[in-house]
């Protein structure tokens, strides 16, 4: 993705999903979610500060109703720091390129592929995935996985990757595009793939439940 591309992107998800408000000293970007959120703050501050700042004495606040960030332009440059919520830093989040995330997908032994974090959309996964999705791997591929969960699992989840970066044996409950319920155990970790935030997972297990 080019930057213009990736700049429209970031409009595009402030617009329709996010509501800006001036403050005292700058601009205040009020997301409805951890996944917007975690968008913009890991991957855009450069875009961010171009788009809102008109000088370097202003500052913009990345919020939600639970956690916020603030940066000036001075900050797109340098390291950034974790701010009072615990938010994970960059040098967490690996960037991951497109061959080393075919390799670790293709060569995981499970159900294993990512998902973008802003729009719950499946960009990428192994043959295996059919196991736990109950759909082929080429029709997964751009469907978004938000409506499978049940209330709160999404926001647990997320909370979580953005407390820890990476999970190790989570459990999770969710269903199958057949609607099926189940209980999940995977391995997860965020990474920064095509300028995008993403979650890359590896799922160990897949039990289905009744209610």
């Amino acid at each position: 993705m080019s930057s213009e591309q990736t700049r429209k992107s970031i409009e595009t998800i402030i617009a329709e999903h996010c509501l800006v408000a001036s403050t005292e000293d700058g601009i205040a970007i009020l997301c409805p979610s951890d996944d917007i959120f975690l968008t913009l703050y890991i991957s855009h501050q450069d875009i961010l500060a171009s788009q809102y700042v008109g000088n370097g004495r202003m500052t913009v606040t990345i919020a939600t109703e639970e956690r916020k960030f603030s940066f000036s332009p001075a900050d797109v440059t340098k390291k950034r720091k974790k701010s009072s919520t615990m938010l994970p830093t960059n040098s967490l989040i690996k960037v991951i390129s497109d061959q080393e995330l075919a390799q670790e997908v293709l060569s995981s032994p499970v159900p294993a592929g990512i998902v973008r974090m802003r729009d719950s959309k499946v960009l990428f996964t192994n043959s295996l995935i059919e196991q736990t999705s109950a759909c082929k791997p080429n029709d997964i591929t751009g469907l978004r996985t938000e409506d499978l969960w049940f209330p709160d699992e999404l926001s647990k989840y997320n909370r979580a990757l953005l407390t820890d970066v990476e999970l190790r044996n989570y459990s999770y409950k969710s269903r199958l595009f057949n609607g099926q319920a189940a209980m999940f155990k995977a391995d997860v970790r965020l990474v920064e793939y095509r300028d995008d935030l993403c979650r890359l997972f590896h799922t160990h297990s897949c039990e289905k439940i009744s209610f």
